[in-house]
């Protein structure tokens, strides 16, 4: 056999996606556009405003501001060194790159910002289900100036207030629950994981502790409190509570307060800790209920009051925010099959005869679109969109919800026929020479004045 017909009967192997990547396919792709755009929607109605942090940063960005001894720094974070020696790494969190922007654009005495971002994150970690290197959250951050010996409990409800407006948007008020913690002050965390450390040990020496608590024992011993390790439990249970000072106690109960009265349910959790260094005071997670596994946050956040100096930062600066992965929602919605119909767009597909098979006369039909979408920018139709089919049927399998069948009949003689996909009825059937002012009637009668969710 020749050598070309032998590389003939080789059989190219596809190439697949990286492990842990995935593809968006477009119904999932909307849906994960459509809950990026609620939450902007939403974070606007509180005062915040969209910002856009790089993708890039410097790996020491993340190395100050989340830890050493975090999980991200420790073992999932994309960390490389480019051409010139500099260390880059690829975005874990949003939190670190928003508040390096505010020192870097000459911000910290401009207070307050409001601040909410969107977009792809990533770490190395196993992928599982619910976890991908490459995921996308949404979040928001408020930073403000210091108050004198008391936190300012009015953006920590405010923050929670618009997580849980946002959540509930999504149509999971029923399906999730808050729990709140207060970490306090770097003082009291420093006693308390002291107070830790001792304890944890004994486990360890009993080998009663997992190898992952093992390690993060000197590191950072409250991660341990988070550690859904069945091998942890006991030494979980057995650990001692945090102490707080007048003051914590005071704020933590003022937030517990207002919560109550805006009607928003929650237990306290003294075993909630954030993942991060940085966390300080009140912290909180909305998460999924009796979801019996370890991937049941949604969303979460707290207070980081000292990561502006810890980034080098010359004045102190106050912050709160929250964020939450985009696909855990997508996921929780499919599960409660939750419809979000308001986001409906209406296709509307233009179908010629066979006279516009012909160039010269498909040109008029791609010119028509053209003036179609036009028109519906200009009056801020809702929701509608334009596309041409060869076929009936192949108008059908793109998910048309019109047919407009449009025939030639001559020099600038047409007939339009606009059919309902779903109920089989025809909306007009006009011949007259250019019928095309009376389907722009339609549409304006139809899409006209509802443009509220553009």
């Amino acid at each position: 056999m020749s050598e070309k017909n032998e590389k003939k009967k080789q059989r190219i192997e596809p190439i697949r996606r990286v492990r842990g990547m995935q593809d968006f396919l477009p119904s999932r792709a909307a849906g994960l556009r459509r809950i990026a755009r609620i939450a902007e929607d939403i974070a606007r109605l509180y005062g915040f405003e969209r910002v856009e942090i790089p993708i890039l940063e410097r790996a020491s960005l993340y190395r100050r501001s989340l830890g050493l001894g975090s999980d991200v720094v420790m073992k999932e974070m994309y960390a490389f060194e480019d051409k010139n020696g500099d260390e880059l790494c690829l975005r874990p969190e949003g939190t670190a790159g928003v508040m390096r922007m505010l020192i870097e654009g000459g911000l910290t005495q401009t207070l307050p910002q409001r601040w909410f971002y969107e977009g792809a994150m990533f770490r190395r970690e196993r992928p599982q289900r619910g976890r991908f290197r490459q995921f996308h959250q949404c979040g928001v951050e408020c930073m403000h100036k210091p108050a004198r010996d008391v936190y300012n409990v009015d953006k920590e409800v405010e923050v929670v207030r618009c997580a849980w407006r946002f959540l509930g948007e999504l149509g999971l008020k029923d399906k999730i629950e808050l729990k709140v913690n207060w970490l306090g002050d770097a003082e009291e965390r420093r006693r308390y994981g002291e107070d830790l450390k001792k304890h944890f040990r004994q486990y360890a020496k009993d080998e009663s502790l997992s190898d992952e608590s093992v390690e993060r024992l000197n590191r950072n011993p409250l991660r341990i409190l988070d550690s859904k390790d069945s091998v942890d439990q006991e030494a979980i249970e057995q650990a001692p509570s945090f102490k707080l000072n007048e003051i914590s106690q005071d704020n933590f109960d003022a937030i517990q307060e207002y919560l109550k009265n805006l009607g928003i349910p929650y237990s306290c959790d003294s075993r909630l800790v954030r993942g991060l260094d940085y966390y300080n005071g009140f912290v909180f997670e909305f998460v999924e209920k009796e979801a019996g596994r370890a991937q049941a946050t949604v969303l979460a956040g707290g207070r980081y009051d000292g990561l502006c100096t810890e980034l080098g930062g010359k004045n102190s600066v106050s912050a709160i925010g929250w964020a939450a992965g985009l696909e855990r929602l997508i996921e929780l919605q499919e599960i409660n099959k939750i419809e979000m119909n308001d986001f409906y767009i209406t296709r509307i597909c233009l179908v010629g005869d066979d006279t516009f098979k012909e160039a010269v006369y498909r040109v008029e039909l791609v010119n028509f679109i053209e003036e179609l979408i036009n028109e519906s920018y200009k009056n801020n139709y809702s929701k509608v969109a334009f596309f041409i089919s060869s076929s009936d049927e192949e108008a059908e399998k793109a998910k048309a919800n019109y047919i407009l069948n449009i025939t030639r009949g001559g020099y600038d003689l047409y007939q339009m026929k606009l059919t309902n996909i779903s109920t089989g009825k025809v909306e007009f059937d006009l011949d007259e020479p250019d019928p095309r002012a009376a389907f722009h009637y339609w549409l304006e009668s139809k899409f006209g004045n509802k443009n509220k969710n553009l």
